[in-house]
């Protein structure tokens, strides 16, 4: 909002429309004129008082402004009339009618819920079976309980898939999960196999994990099963190449935290378009489930990704390459400055926290790297001591700063946002050292 506009998606009960507006106007100033403009009906014996209002949040004051409410550049906000319901009767309801409502409801546990549990259950129960079959290792034998896990993998989906198409009293969320579980009952049964060789057996195990959870979103097409099958897919690429060459698990960690990091900045645009599975209605009384779907979908695969990166840190911190330690350090780092370009909690919850347990796990290495410092090991527990005081009092300033109704947090740094792109190509070299590569050209352009 250099320029002093703000560049919104106005969203009504007809038509959206995309328009730069005032960002420091009082809404009630456009308001009518959105309405006009969306095509809103009116009332003459009760005029509405439009506002503006993010997708299942109240609606801004009227008085207030864009740039007071914190909107930025490109936000969809819905029209909201700030009326609706301020004279409606009072509402009378009977609680035993409530309660018998609530009885027939999933919540209650009835016949109907304790059907589904039990579907659940046995589905635990074979992926259980699977878990303690890939155990084995491929031990004598291990094919004669692995030949019905492969079949029950197979009849799984071709379960979901009749249930849907000939209309079982099957809720669609015990379908897809019945569809999903053919990704571990697969996996599980193909390690049962007497496979020599990790590179061999894991090789087995990602492509029987895609070809159940093909099969999965096969037969129950939803966001769950292609976000599995996304998911077996880009496990499958990444162990390929790590396999053939022969990776060690801090190159290994190495490839999958920059992989999973640049995967973050294309997770906004990818969950849009999977929690559009399967195709639904286009109009606008949907939209904002909609934007419930595609926020839902975008904090699990969030947390997901941060999970992964937080386990390829933890591995390359206690590394003693130099390339890895900056590796973690470059990644820690992009990960709290990629955290500032998104408006969802958890999501900012969770960037937040893999880069701080990325930089932490390396301030503790410190004292041992830097041996030649003769720092004491409790030098750095001490360091995170201090940078975590140091965190909190800001917190707690920023706490007493955004009760003050004076201060305007709408404006936002934009440098963070390039910043961590930045740093996610500077990581790309850096994982390349970690495999040796960046060294043998040094080596051979000193042959030269």
């Amino acid at each position: 909002m250099a320029d002093e506009r703000c560049r919104i998606t106005v969203v009504g009960e007809r038509r959206r429309v995309d328009i730069a507006v005032p960002a420091h106007a009082p809404i009630t100033e456009y308001a009518t004129m959105l309405a006009d403009m969306c095509g809103q009906d009116e009332s003459d014996a009760m005029p509405p008082a439009w506002s503006l209002a993010p997708a299942g949040r109240p609606p801004f004051e009227p008085g207030a402004s864009l740039g007071t409410a914190g909107v930025v550049d490109g936000e969809t906000l819905y029209l909201r009339n700030v009326l609706d319901g301020e004279f409606d009767g009072p509402v009378v309801s009977d609680i035993e009618e409530e309660i018998a409502a609530l009885e027939d409801d999933v919540v209650m546990w009835n016949a109907r819920s304790r059907a589904y549990t039990t579907v659940v259950l046995g589905l635990v129960v074979l992926a259980g079976a699977a878990v303690a079959l890939a155990a084995g290792g491929g031990a004598a034998g291990a094919v004669a309980a692995g030949v019905p896990l492969f079949a029950t993998g197979l009849a799984a989906p071709l379960l979901a898939w009749s249930a849907a198409r000939k209309h079982w009293p099957v809720p669609a969320a015990v379908r897809t999960a019945l569809a999903a579980a053919a990704c571990p009952l697969l996996t599980g049964a193909v390690l049962a196999l007497p496979l020599s060789g990790l590179g061999a057996r894991l090789a087995a195990a990602l492509a029987a994990a895609l070809i159940g959870a093909l099969a999965a979103y096969l037969a129950a097409p939803s966001a769950p099963t292609m976000v599995l099958l996304a998911g077996c897919g880009l496990a499958l690429l990444l162990a390929v190449p790590l396999v053939l060459v022969r990776a060690n698990p801090t190159e290994a960690a190495a490839a999958v935290a920059v992989v999973v990091f640049h995967v973050l900045a294309v997770l906004p645009r990818l969950a849009s378009q999977v929690a559009t599975l399967p195709p639904g209605t286009t109009e606008m009384d949907d939209v904002a489930g909609t934007v419930r779907r595609v926020q839902r979908l975008l904090v699990l695969l969030n947390t997901a990704c941060c999970l992964a990166i937080i386990v390829c840190l933890a591995v390359l911190s206690v590394s003693d390459g130099w390339f890895a330690l900056g590796l973690t350090l470059c990644l820690g780092v992009a990960l709290l400055c990629r955290a500032s370009s998104s408006r969802l909690t958890a999501v900012v919850a969770a960037l937040l926290l893999c880069g701080l347990a990325g930089l932490g796990a390396l301030l503790l290495r410190v004292p041992y790297r830097l041996s030649g410092l003769d720092l004491p090991g409790w030098s750095g527990p001490l360091a995170l001591t201090i940078v975590g005081v140091i965190v909190l009092w800001a917190g707690l300033v920023m706490c007493f700063r955004s009760s003050l109704q004076q201060v305007d947090f709408g404006e936002r740094w934009r440098w963070p946002g390039s910043f961590a792109a930045l740093l996610g190509a500077v990581s790309v070299p850096l994982a390349a050292g970690v495999f040796g590569v960046l060294q043998a050209l040094l080596d051979a352009g000193r042959g030269l």
